[in-house]
């Protein structure tokens, strides 16, 4: 009798490593993806709507992303966000946000979350 296991201890390896993705997990998307941007300007534009700040903010850089199929796409982003306006003799001000966005499959996309922190050591990528 012929034993599979050196068959299936030779390739299981192999098949762990090439198919790491959770299916129906969060997953890193590129950044630049216009998708990803678009849910960033939206954020920020709730942000704004939310925010009891003098000024308003905009979206600097989007440090990193990740999107999960569900019903629909939900959106997880870390962005550097700043002063659009500062007054005189003032440093602008930036605070790094994570936003969670959902787009349901037949409906309007939504803010589901908003952290913010000035704080370095709150996101070590956040380039403060």
């Amino acid at each position: 009798m012929v034993s599979l296991w050196p068959v299936i201890c030779v390739f299981l390896p192999g098949i762990l490593i090439v198919q790491p993705l959770i299916p129906g997990g969060p997953q890193n998307v590129p950044v630049n993806r216009t998708d990803v941007i678009e849910m960033a300007d939206f954020s920020v534009d709730k942000y704004n709507e939310k925010s009891t700040d003098e000024y308003l903010v905009n979206d600097i850089q989007i440090i990193k992303a990740t999107m999960q199929v569900i019903a629909g796409r939900r959106y997880a982003l870390d962005v550097l966000i700043g002063q659009a306006k500062c007054k005189k003799n003032s440093l602008p001000k930036k605070k790094c946000c994570h936003f969670v966005v959902v787009v349901p499959l037949l409906r309007r996309k939504e803010l589901e979350k908003i952290t913010c922190s000035r704080h370095w050591s709150f996101w070590p990528k956040c380039p403060l």
